[in-house]
């Protein structure tokens, strides 16, 4: 079956994937895979249907009607599996099995994961070197001192300014 053909099969929530939303309600505690077993899927079969964005919606809808918060969500799990990879990281610290060095990697990898760095920086930004000619800069300086003190109707000034570059010679505006 082709993945378009299953993504369709769970555009509407019939009484099982209720039944579903009412476990997890119930079994905020408890992991996908006791939920599969109960109702006698397949664990695949669950994690598919609990992850399409039709079932996440009822699931987060239930769960406010019911007043209890959703835990069964992609974030709260890898909130899970983060915070027990940083517990195994102390631990590993604390018993000096973790080097300078990988403790390093782990922490800027984690750092990115979590969105705080950028996938492959280096801590130092790219440097962008532009050559102005000084007539231009000046000639800009004083486009954006009229502008400001509102002595000029930009359709006096010649085109070139108004495009905020002056064709020929390399110069800029």
């Amino acid at each position: 079956m082709a993945a378009g053909d299953k993504r369709k099969r769970f555009l509407r929530i019939n009484h099982r994937h209720e039944q579903i939303i009412n476990w997890m309600i119930c079994n905020p505690d408890r992991p996908l895979s006791e939920c599969a077993r109960e109702f006698n899927y397949s664990l695949a079969w669950i994690y598919t249907l609990t992850h399409t964005d039709t079932f996440q919606a009822a699931y987060r809808k239930r769960c406010k009607e019911v007043g209890v918060h959703a835990v069964h969500t992609i974030s709260n799990r890898l909130t899970g599996v983060t915070a027990k990879a940083l517990d195994r990281l102390e631990e590993k610290i604390d018993a000096g099995e973790m080097t300078e060095r990988g403790l390093i990697e782990f922490t800027k990898a984690a750092l990115a994961g979590a969105g705080y760095l950028r996938p492959g920086a280096r801590g130092s930004q790219a440097h962008l070197h532009l050559y102005v000619e000084p007539e231009a800069i000046l000639a800009a300086r004083e486009q954006a001192m009229k502008v400001v003190s509102g002595t000029t109707a930009l359709k006096n000034e010649s085109p070139a300014l108004i495009e905020g570059s002056v064709v020929g010679s390399g110069k800029v505006a």
